[in-house]
């Protein structure tokens, strides 16, 4: 963020990335208008649907584009109960477990596993419990794809094989009986 002074007063340069905010609506929750006007000094303070703060992906309400929003409309289940819904990085994780099935020829099975457990799993263990509790099903089926992609490498398998499925939709749930 690049920050000038004038007159002893320091503002924000536009074009530059300027403060955001979140704003965590539930269902039937109104917005308040004022929200829309707030200022950091003469910087504007936007407004956004989602924001990765401190390493934790955050997704709320959407912004409607008519100047009256519509909060009674249901956007995710969990958005409409708490105001928000905290996500894994998917591409992250989806860009580790390719990686590894790149090397999986490479490596050592049991150094392989090494990093899986370093590398994917302490991105998975990072604020798991709130992630998990504040995620879609969808998302956490997402995340069980890449995870047993990453597994599989240190088997010298792709997922396909190990899951035994076409994997077309990248998504596992709890109930296959290979996971």
């Amino acid at each position: 963020m690049i920050w000038a002074e004038k007159n002893g007063c320091a503002f924000h340069l536009d074009g530059d990335k300027g403060p955001v905010y979140l704003a965590y609506l539930k269902k039937n929750q109104a917005f308040p208008a004022e929200f829309d006007s707030i200022k950091l000094g003469s910087a504007e303070v936007k407004r956004k649907c989602e924001e990765t703060v401190l390493g934790l992906y955050r997704k709320v309400r959407p912004i409607c584009s008519d100047a009256t929003e519509d909060n009674s409309v249901s956007h995710s289940k969990l958005i409409d109960k708490y105001g928000y819904e905290c996500g894994w990085n998917i591409n992250k994780l989806k860009s580790i477990a390719y990686r590894l099935q790149r090397i999986k020829y490479k490596l050592v099975p049991l150094f392989t596993k090494k990093l899986v457990a370093a590398y994917f799993c302490g991105v998975v263990r990072f604020s798991a419990s709130v992630i998990w509790l504040r995620s879609s099903w969808a998302h956490k089926n997402q995340v069980r794809y890449y995870y047993c992609m990453a597994l599989a490498a240190c088997l010298g398998l792709t997922s396909a094989e190990a899951l035994n499925l076409c994997c077309k939709n990248t998504s596992v749930t709890s109930d296959n009986k290979y996971y």
